[in-house]
């Protein structure tokens, strides 16, 4: 899960995100003719436990080159800020640099319920939190094209405390993509404002999946911002 990015995931009122349709601009959607079963949740599982990092680089529509890095680490379990409720953590990074400028630097902690991986909440890392309003479990398994839709809907808070303090709203989902033969973990993440009827923004986190659930070190991310300027890394 992310926030809106800050800096280029952002403050809300910084850097803002045209949303994407489902899988639009991705590379997946169908099943490439891969008909092989891939064991979804347990790489859901195997990515908010990586320990590990993923880097890629591409293009922006300015035509200037941006590197990525996106990495995840166990965090052990936790007290949520804003509802105290205990969950198990992990701690995502995400730092795009260009031309030898740090662009972003972002780091936020999921919080989720081990047992069926549903979303409890983020605290951003910089006195904002994001409270799951709604979650359901990842399924078991799917094939290559199957998005599951929405995986958790929440409210972005202005900070860690008051969970009326309405930022805005998000949707996070959970697909399996192929480009190029490269079966992708995705993580498609769509932002609104408060009265859920204007898009702010999305982005998709995609990892290496193996039929087993293991994660593998392809990788690929896509962002789009609201005036024009859209940027996907890849590391195949």
């Amino acid at each position: 899960m992310t926030a809106p990015r800050t800096s280029l995931l952002l403050p809300r009122t910084a850097w803002l995100l045209v949303l994407m349709a489902a899988l639009s601009g991705c590379g997946g959607g169908s099943d490439g003719g891969d008909t092989t079963s891939y064991a979804w949740a347990q790489g859901v599982r195997n990515l908010f436990s990586a320990n590990r990092s993923w880097t890629v680089t591409g293009k922006g529509s300015d035509g200037a080159s941006y590197t990525t890095t996106l990495s995840y680490t166990a965090s052990g379990n936790g007290a949520f800020p804003v509802t105290g409720e205990l969950a198990a953590r992990a701690l995502q990074r995400f730092t795009m640099t260009s031309g030898g400028s740090t662009v972003i630097d972002d780091s936020s902690t999921l919080f989720y319920r081990d047992a069926n991986l549903t979303l409890v909440g983020l605290d951003n890392g910089d006195g904002r939190c994001t409270v799951a309003t709604a979650s359901k479990a990842v399924p078991a398994s799917g094939r290559m094209g199957a998005n599951m839709g929405t995986y958790a809907s929440a409210n972005a808070l202005a900070n860690c405390v008051d969970a009326t303090a309405l930022n805005g709203l998000d949707v996070y989902g959970w697909s399996l993509q192929i480009e190029s033969g490269v079966t992708l973990l995705c993580q498609d993440n769509a932002f609104y404002d408060a009265s859920g009827k204007v898009a702010q923004g999305s982005e998709s986190d995609c990892v290496g999946i193996n039929p087993d659930g293991s994660l593998n070190g392809h990788a690929r991310i896509t962002i789009h911002q609201s005036n024009g300027w859209s940027w996907t890394g890849r590391n195949y």
